[in-house]
């Protein structure tokens, strides 16, 4: 099966489908302590896992997680795009970053890209964003694409806070 997984671009930014080589650079993120927010920490191994498991998202849901690349220097910076495992109550756009490039704005332009492309190809009414209550980095992210506090939930036996994305209706007015 070959997968299509269509390419993004913003500003500083180009969304793709993942290669192979990705899981290297992707290792730094789970390296840091801040992949406590999206699973835990770990290795290569880690890193290939959780790729191939973006990577199947394409391929059940026909929409998934993209790899984040700089523009200018081909580098992988982090990824972003949609999540949604079979325990999932709703679609989430999710976002990380090496540790490195967090703090100028990438997160936010790519999730802009990522949520345009979900209201216009997968023609989405809502979208979330579930973040853990300590990761205010990722909470002031959400802040900036207009996102608003709606509860809490409880995934994998954790507390995040669902943050509501503005309706396509409300982006384009």
């Amino acid at each position: 099966m070959t997968l299509s997984v269509p390419q993004l671009e913003t500003k500083r930014l180009r969304l793709r489908g993942w290669y192979q080589a990705d899981a290297v650079p992707l290792t730094k993120i789970f390296e840091h302590e801040s992949a406590r927010f999206i699973g835990g920490q770990g290795n290569y191994a880690k890193a290939w896992r959780v790729m191939a498991m973006h990577i199947g998202q394409w391929a059940i849901h026909g929409y998934g997680t993209w790899a984040v690349e700089d523009r200018n220097s081909g580098e992988l910076i982090g990824f972003c795009g949609l999540w949604h495992p079979g325990d999932w109550p709703e679609l989430e756009l999710g976002w990380s970053l090496m540790p490195d490039r967090r703090g100028h704005g990438f997160a936010t332009e790519a999730a802009i890209a990522g949520r345009a492309w979900t209201y216009d190809q997968l023609k989405a009414s809502t979208l979330v964003s579930y973040i853990d209550p300590a990761n205010t980095p990722s909470i002031r992210v959400a802040e900036r694409l207009g996102c608003v506090r709606d509860g809490n939930v409880e995934l994998s036996g954790s507390v995040s806070i669902v943050f509501r994305h503005p309706s396509p209706e409300a982006i384009s007015s």
